[in-house]
């Protein structure tokens, strides 16, 4: 009984501090996490460039990081060239739907005057989307991430270039289990981005079938950039499907409009059900446990716990198995 009552004090204090470290680490050290995802994609780029014999060590590891960088760059212009042609329905779109939300609740919230004052500020004539706070914010949360991606990009040359020194200094300063966790750690989030990647590509078929059925030009662009955007799960896609469906209600296509939103719905379903299914298989972890865990972990760290989530699960799993053996 002792033995369980430290299991689970255990587990307690381990969710509290991955909770504590990862919104300090998001806060204050954003370039380690995009150091950590710039590892994970590059890994078998310079696995691939291992087997050619007549390149330098370093110059494998610039290789990979230009590869890399020149396909985030490319997502980059095309995720802003769409924004840019379709910022217009974007306006329009949100103008009609809180015309239309003014009109349905006019007569039945007419009495009350706070709800009244609210609407009357919801006028399209009062909102400033382009005001200078939001362009003031916009500009220096751009050059705040522009610095920690460079930041990022030497920390993860020095890392990859010196693996063997870095290794070789860890192992004198902290003991084998503190790296052997660290290393399983870190496999076991590299696991779940594999898996992650996995549900972009299945989606990413969905998705531009879907489009393909529904008429969207550039259907195939289209889908492949939702599918990109998934890398955010639930809130990615939503910049594409966002514009289409307020376009559609615009122009009154209104059946078009129930199947993008349809086709949104079967993609975060489909997404959630086979990400468990997987996450199950692979651990033998139930389902509804990873759910949980995943709801938890986004509450308190944001978007990071679509990851800590079965990363938290699968640890849990080792230490009540640990006593068991």
């Amino acid at each position: 009984m002792l033995n369980s009552y430290k299991k689970l004090l255990v587990s307690i204090f381990l969710f509290f501090l991955l909770c504590i470290i990862f919104r300090l680490l998001g806060r204050y050290f954003q370039p380690l996490f995009i150091m950590i995802f710039l590892i994970i994609l590059i890994k078998p780029i310079y696995r691939f460039l291992c087997k050619v014999r007549f390149l330098n060590h370093k110059l494998k590891v610039i290789i990979s990081l230009l590869i890399v960088n020149i396909f985030f760059l490319g997502i980059l212009l095309r995720i802003g060239n769409i924004l840019i042609r379709n910022y217009n329905i974007l306006i329009e779109g949100f103008y009609y739907i809180i015309g239309i939300y003014k009109n349905i609740c006019k007569n039945i919230l007419s009495k009350n005057n706070n709800l009244n004052l609210i609407f009357h500020m919801l006028k399209p004539n009062k909102i400033n989307f382009l005001n200078g706070n939001i362009i003031k914010h916009g500009a220096e949360s751009t050059t705040s991430f522009l610095f920690s991606y460079f930041i990022s990009n030497i920390m993860t040359y020095f890392i990859l270039a010196d693996k063997e020194k870095i290794l070789d200094f860890s192992k004198h300063v902290f003991p084998e289990k503190v790296i052997a966790t660290i290393y399983k750690s870190l496999k076991t989030l590299s696991f779940i981005l594999i898996i992650e990647i996995k549900l972009m590509i299945i989606c990413t078929f969905i998705t531009t079938i879907g489009f393909y059925m529904l008429g969207l030009n550039n259907f195939f662009s289209m889908g492949i950039l939702c599918g990109i955007l998934d890398i955010l799960p639930y809130v990615g896609t939503i910049f594409i499907f966002l514009p289409i469906i307020l376009y559609g209600i615009i122009i009154k296509d209104y059946l078009r409009v129930i199947g993008f939103i349809c086709l949104y719905l079967l993609i975060l379903i489909l997404r959630q059900i086979l990400e468990t299914k997987y996450l199950s298989k692979s651990f033998q972890i139930h389902p509804l446990a990873t759910i949980i865990s995943v709801y938890i972990f986004i509450k308190f760290t944001g978007i990071i716990g679509f990851f800590l989530g079965p990363m938290y699960i699968i640890i849990i799993k080792e230490i009540i198995n640990l006593g068991d053996q």
